[in-house]
């Protein structure tokens, strides 16, 4: 399965509904924050270098298309993701047989494609996002797994600005 452009599913930047189920998170990045139900995902297998960390909050970050992804159970331990199809028009993910299984997906619709995003140590320079290895969800059942890619057509450093 080709994944070629963003999912119309993105987690929830709406305001929390008090009647709904949600779960209050510490976190060094965004302080204490309250997360809808909706908007945790599981990782089984965790990120590539994090397999202990399997649970995470996926929160919107002011700019759209970025949202920080939370562990749900380390405070210090947080990922900002952005929309791929933002960082390169034309961005396409192949997901193996085997990939679609692990994450129940019939069709590209039901993804959610975003990638880690390294920031600068200085000012000036420039953001990196790892295209080669996107963090791919089911919107369905919120259950993700980090693709990485053999191919060499996307780099795991590319660069954008991110003012």
């Amino acid at each position: 399965m080709s994944v070629a452009a963003p999912s119309p599913v993105q987690p929830s930047t709406s305001p929390v509904n008090p009647a709904s189920t949600e779960r209050t998170i510490a976190s060094r990045v965004l302080g204490e924050v309250v997360v809808p139900s909706v908007n945790f995902v599981t990782l089984p297998e965790g990120l590539h270098g994090f397999a202990e960390y399997k649970e995470f909050a996926l929160v919107p970050a002011a700019r759209e298309g970025f949202f920080w992804m939370q562990s749900a159970d380390e405070p210090q331990l947080a990922f900002l993701l952005v929309d791929p199809f933002l960082v390169l028009p034309g961005y396409e993910i192949d997901l193996s047989a085997a990939e679609e299984l692990r994450l129940g997906l019939s069709s590209p619709d039901e993804a959610l494609v975003l990638a880690v995003v390294t920031l600068p140590l200085k000012k000036q320079d420039l953001a990196t996002a790892n295209l080669r290895g996107p963090v791919v969800f089911n919107v369905a059942t919120r259950i993700g797994h980090q693709v990485v890619s053999a191919a060499d057509s996307y780099s795991v450093h590319h660069s954008f600005p991110i003012q």
